[in-house]
């Protein structure tokens, strides 16, 4: 491995740790303090990159005051979920733009995987280094 490659490998998985521990602390937090609630989809914000599409779903939920907030979620999909459609979400009651889909995978799988990864990373390339 050049010296490049291993501050690359190295740089690459501190950053995935990173933004594991991140991810992994602020669901936990919104899992602890957040409030529960089901949005419905109202329309999709579209990206198109190359021959690639993503769909931005904009959702509408109601929140503990009874107001209602329009919002366009942060995680794109290939395909477009259907209008009317609900989703779980998790919001800060403190900051109502703070919203992540109330799924295992994002709430839990997503943000530990990330982590295991970076720390992974950190191991094989100390490895390679001490060697």
């Amino acid at each position: 491995m050049t010296p490049f490659e291993y501050v690359l490998s190295a740089f690459l998985s501190v950053s995935a740790l990173g933004f594991g521990l991140y991810y992994w602390r602020k669901y936990q937090y919104l899992s602890m303090y957040g409030n529960r609630t089901a949005g419905v989809v109202i329309d999709h914000k579209v990206e198109h990159k190359g021959r690639d599409t993503t769909y931005y779903p904009i959702i509408t939920f109601e929140n503990d005051q009874g107001k209602t907030i329009s919002y366009q979620l942060r995680v794109g999909h290939s395909w477009r979920r259907p209008k009317g459609d609900q989703v779980d979400i998790i919001y800060n009651p403190e900051d109502v733009t703070e919203v992540v889909i109330d799924s295992f995978f994002y709430v839990v799988i997503f943000p530990r995987a990330l982590t295991c990864l970076g720390l992974l990373g950190l191991v094989i390339c100390s490895l390679i280094y001490l060697n």
